[in-house]
């Protein structure tokens, strides 16, 4: 029985698909949450008099329906995501596996190869973040319709999240890139000397070559620290942001809010719900862009030709520069 070779596969292709997917469903899942507001404020309306029994049992049964349908696209989002990442592990490992095998790469390569597309696999399911991040149109056009005066409040507080992270994905990215490629001089330090442990001891070069190996370390744990800051301080605004936004939307609400004292109150709740339900996602998508950015990352270099390595794929403008150790690590690999 034959089989198709890897190489004619398109992973990319598969990604893409399992990302529309979930953003589909993510869409989905968004319209079932507003039935938390919807009897929110039909519960007030209930309390004050202005609903019936008849039309409070209706809409109840229809946001029970709601919450019924936000789990079934939620399930299915949760399983089309861990079936692409099954599914990639798969496929992309046979082609990787293949790839080296046929270029006769190194255990140490293979190794790192494999490590890579463990992390891809791991983070597939992180997708529904993006599809989250792109379903904030629901809850806000319900805001919308809700308050206007909190929605143009939110609009405002999204719009600072976006430039948080526009302007935080190129330095983070920058500081990865840099980081894994001082790691990967280490490492080669570290494997050299691994390699040439008996002519190193013989000739006293141990201190020598534990010196330089730490040199090269702390070059990689100081890019990475460097990393670190930089997400940090991204999630940090974030968080403020969405509180401060929070606290803001909550005044707006109270002073905005018509009827009696139920009535505003259940408004009022709403309001925030809604709020927050838009915020959210992009807390989120702060909050795991190095994993995304890293797994992008790794998954364009596993695609890489066949002469290419996990070590050799390039990287962002920003960090162009490769210490002379990795140059002469990667042409010893090509050779």
């Amino acid at each position: 029985m034959s089989r198709l070779r890897p190489e004619s596969i398109d992973h990319a292709a598969q990604v893409r698909a399992a990302t529309l997917w979930a953003i589909a469903f993510s869409a989905g899942a968004a319209v079932g949450a507003l039935a938390v507001p919807l009897i929110i404020l039909h519960a007030a309306a209930f309390i004050d008099g202005r609903s019936d029994a008849t039309a409070f049992g209706a809409i109840t049964l229809f946001a029970l329906a709601l919450l019924i349908v936000r789990g079934a696209f939620l399930t299915a989002r949760t399983r089309v995501l861990s079936r692409t990442a099954l599914w990639l592990g798969h496929a992309l490992g046979a082609d990787t596996l293949a790839r080296g095998l046929e270029t006769v790469a190194s255990p140490n390569d293979l190794a790192r190869d494999r490590a890579a597309l463990n992390h891809v696999v791991a983070t597939i399911p992180s997708l529904a973040v993006i599809g989250n991040t792109v379903a904030v149109v629901i809850p806000l056009a319900a805001l919308l319709m809700t308050s206007p005066q909190v929605a143009a409040l939110t609009a405002v507080a999204t719009c600072a999240m976006l430039g948080i992270l526009a302007h935080t994905r190129p330095l983070l990215e920058r500081d990865l890139d840099l980081a894994d490629l001082r790691r990967v001089d280490a490492d080669a330090a570290w494997m050299t000397a691994a390699a040439s442990s008996v002519v190193i001891a013989a000739r006293g070069m141990t201190p020598a070559t534990v010196n330089e190996w730490q040199a090269l370390d702390t070059r990689a744990v100081a890019r990475g620290f460097a990393a670190d800051r930089c997400h940090e301080r991204a999630q940090s605004m974030t968080g403020l942001v969405r509180h401060v936004s929070m606290a803001a939307a909550a005044v707006v609400a109270a002073f905005t809010a018509a009827g009696e004292p139920v009535v505003a109150v259940a408004t009022t709740a709403a309001v925030m719900l809604l709020h927050d339900a838009v915020l959210l996602p992009f807390v989120a998508l702060v909050r795991g862009l190095a994993a995304l950015l890293t797994a992008r990352r790794n998954f364009g270099a596993l695609k890489a030709p066949a002469t290419a390595s996990i070590l050799t794929m390039p990287i962002s403008p920003a960090a162009a520069h490769v210490p002379q150790g990795v140059r002469t690590h990667r042409r010893a690999e090509a050779s």
